[in-house]
Parts: C-alpha cells; structure tokens; sequence
C-alpha cells in the first residue's frame, strides 16, 4: 500500500469516527469548541486534529478551532487542560504513549492521572496484544495475574518499550514486584 492510500485511509478513518463521535454527542457547545492539539503544525498528529476539527464542523455547525499546545510530546498540554477550571468547550488531542511512559515513570511528577479526564474516543490504534501459548494455565489478563502471584512470577517477553510499560502497570496495579 502507497503512502497517500495509507493517509487517505487514516483520514477516511478519523473522518468516520468524527462522524459518530458526533452523533453520539448529547452536549451541545455554548461557543466555540477550542481542539487543543498536544504537538507542534505539521505532524501527523496536528494533521489528524484539524481533519477532525473540519468533519466536526461539518456534521454540526459548530465552530471548531484547532491549537497547537506543544511541549513533552503532549505532557504539556494535559496538564494544562488537567488544571484548568472545567469548560466543555477544551478538548484535547493527544497520543497516549508519553503519558503512559510518564504515568508509569515518574507518577508523582505527573499533574494529573488517568482519571482527570473523560475519555471521548480514539482515531487511529497502535494496538499491542499480550498473548500466551494455547495450552496455558490461563485465558484473561486476571488470569494470568493470579497464576503469576500463586507461582512465583511468569516469565514475558517483550518486543518493544510499549509492552514493558503495559506489564510495570499491570504488576504496579496488582502490587506485584517488577523482575
């Protein structure tokens, strides 16, 4: 698949998701809906956020103004919308991955947790799968954590930065020791 097709298709995507997000809505805006973009103009995520403003405007009539809020690959800008006084006209986009890392690394330097924020939809997925062989002693993610405290560990392997971070959450949650 070329390039443009794979962009094509990722805004086809957004566009639709835009679309029943919107449809969804119960909430009507009392003014301008401020989409706060937690990367610089340009990148792939600016891009995503104004293609979403535009479909947004599109379906509704509402007045949707895309903004750049950069800065620690979008810390900066869930932090600010964290301390803000609520206003329902500040949505934020951002990307999940630096504020899992920083959850995971540095919690109590983090102004916010997962619950600060109401969680309204995702537009694209770098999905990530725990998996186990067929014949394991267990078939959920609970499961898995059970059998690992009953005996003393299970052994995972990791392909990337992503995967570790999932399992120092899962043990940190569970209160079971990193290894």
């Amino acid at each position: 698949m070329k390039i443009g097709t794979k962009f094509t298709a990722a805004i086809v995507g957004s566009m639709m998701l835009a679309s029943s997000l919107v449809q969804a809505a119960d909430w009507q805006p009392d003014g301008d809906i401020r989409l706060q973009i937690g990367f610089g103009a340009g990148g792939s995520t600016d891009v995503m956020g104004r293609v979403l403003a535009k479909t947004i405007e599109e379906e509704t009539g509402w007045n949707v103004i895309a903004e750049n809020k950069t800065g620690g690959g979008g810390m900066a800008m869930f932090t600010m919308i964290s301390k803000m006084p609520k206003n329902n006209n500040i949505v934020g986009l951002g990307v999940n991955m630096p504020v899992m890392i920083n959850l995971v690394k540095r919690p109590d330097d983090v102004a916010f947790n997962l619950d600060s924020f109401d969680y309204l939809g995702t537009m694209a997925r770098a999905q990530l799968a725990l998996i186990s062989r067929a014949d394991a002693p267990f078939n959920t993610l609970a499961e898995m954590v059970a059998y690992s405290k009953a005996n003393d560990g299970v052994a995972v392997g990791f392909g990337a930065a992503p995967q570790k971070l999932l399992m120092e959450v899962v043990n940190k949650q569970d209160g079971m020791d990193e290894q």
